[in-house]
């Protein structure tokens, strides 16, 4: 996987940087209004193709090239990463059905709190070493035999 961005030289125009930012601001509204009104309706296959189509949206609207090379895991694969910036989140979305564990303050932050749950975060109170071990049994039984065609 090779994420291309445009050289730092190169940053666009402070119109066309407001323009970007307004439009990654509408689709990220448009993003919580699907997971708010509409994932009830889906299914498990279509919540994460709309996921994975909202990230690559994003992807583009903010002229982030993704190149993604190799052939897709088909098989149930429990992937851990610590991600960096916001830009591997998305990148992951984009490029693969997956899930993230993360801290359970996210599941109560406005906007973000919505969107990271409807795509099937899961939240850990990384204080507690008993959540901790739900986590890790939810995760692995629940995800990797149901949502990664492990059955």
């Amino acid at each position: 996987m090779h994420v291309v961005r445009d050289p730092l030289t190169q940053r666009p125009s402070t119109p066309t940087a407001l323009w970007r930012l307004l439009h990654g601001g509408l689709h990220i509204w448009r993003g919580w209004r699907l997971i708010r009104f509409h994932f009830h309706r889906l299914d498990d296959q279509a919540r994460a193709e709309r996921v994975s189509a909202w990230a690559r949206e994003m992807l583009r609207i903010w002229r982030i090239q993704l190149q993604a090379r190799g052939t897709p895991c088909t098989q149930a694969t429990l992937l851990m990463a610590n991600h960096i910036s916001w830009l591997d989140i998305l990148v992951l979305l984009a490029t693969s059905r997956c899930h993230f564990v993360g801290k359970s303050e996210l599941a109560h932050w406005p906007v973000l709190g919505t969107m990271v749950s409807g795509a099937g975060t899961v939240f850990v109170e990384r204080a507690s070493k008993r959540d901790v071990l739900r986590v890790e049994e939810r995760t692995i039984n629940a995800r990797l035999d149901n949502d990664c065609g492990g059955h």
